[in-house]
């Protein structure tokens, strides 16, 4: 491969970023093979709808379930495909752990298959360290990967801990490759990206809504996009929204996202990514496992959008 990856920089982050699913092939719900296939296809809807980039392996993406080889062979292909075709669009990695060794390990292979890049890294779940501890994980990071660059992920509602604003803006102060944040509190999302815009120098540091009902809300206290996990679905609503509130039209961009989130109701109507599993005919694997008493209430409100308004139709992925 002759094309390799470089680290985006803080000015370079703004719009919508779709954290895309992994698309899977039926199976038995340990080791159901990734389609790549469908996913090729759902990333030229992204493109046509207008997003500004991808989040590969996240949360969206089943990124517990992938063996750490696994990743870095669906980066490495991804990547290929997005840089031969589509090569304006931007790439973000989810490579976070509670194990600061092996979010090290994730993080040094995926550069060694596409080069430096941005990654995407998540507070620790299930041991749950102190803000100390949260410190002193992302400088491990930092030093590790100096040619890399990162965004930290606050995601209270799936991590018990998340790292502050006084711990964010001292990681960031101390640091010169932590570029952004994707937050994630819930109601509180617009409230701790204002303290964060207001605190820490935006030249530098960039923080994304993480919640897809409150990205109006957000950009207008200082986010410079989103992290959209509906816009798997909807792609062409969120990139309205993002234009729309970044050039300072708030009603238009409020209007958008009243009319959009039912549907953004209905993608976390359980746990992500199982609905949009489900709305995309792909595999889980286990212990996600779909949900079919719920298929025909959130079908039903997906069917009352146009595709066309919402730059996919699913009814091409069945």
């Amino acid at each position: 491969m002759s094309v390799r990856n470089s680290p985006l920089q803080p000015s370079e982050i703004r719009g919508v970023y779709t954290p895309i699913i992994t698309p899977m092939r039926p199976g038995n719900g340990f080791d159901n093979q990734i389609d790549y296939n469908k996913f090729q296809k759902l990333v030229d809807d992204q493109v046509r709808a207008g997003v500004s980039g991808l989040v590969l392996i996240g949360t969206t993406g089943q990124s517990e379930a992938l063996e750490p080889e696994e990743k870095v062979d669906f980066v490495g292909q991804a990547f290929d495909y997005v840089r031969t075709n589509h090569p304006q669009l931007q790439v973000i990695v989810g490579a976070g752990s509670n194990f600061t060794k092996r979010a090290i390990a994730i993080s040094r292979a995926i550069e060694d298959r596409i080069g430096p890049s941005t990654f995407l890294h998540v507070t620790g779940a299930y041991n749950k360290p102190t803000q100390n501890g949260l410190k002193a994980h992302y400088m491990a990071l930092a030093e590790s990967i100096p040619k890399s660059n990162f965004l930290l992920y606050n995601v209270p509602g799936r991590v018990p801990v998340k790292a502050s604003f006084e711990t964010v803006r001292d990681i960031v102060e101390r640091t010169k490759n932590v570029v952004g944040i994707k937050e994630a509190s819930e109601d509180k999302t617009p409230n701790e990206i204002k303290k964060m815009v207001e605190g820490i120098d935006p030249k530098r540091f960039v923080c994304l809504c993480g919640e897809d009902k409150f990205v109006t809300q957000s950009i207008k206290v200082g986010a410079r996009g989103t992290v959209s996990a509906s816009a798997n679905l909807a792609p062409r609503y969120f990139v309205k929204i993002t234009e729309a509130a970044l050039r300072g039209d708030f009603v238009e961009a409020q209007r958008l996202q009243d009319e959009i989130n039912p549907l953004v109701k209905a993608v976390f109507r359980v746990t992500n990514p199982i609905p949009l599993a489900m709305l995309f005919n792909t595999g889980l694997r286990l212990p996600l496992i779909e949900e079919p008493d719920i298929l025909q209430e959130i079908s039903g409100i997906v069917g009352k959008y146009d595709p066309k308004d919402l730059g996919v139709d699913r009814m091409e992925y069945q």
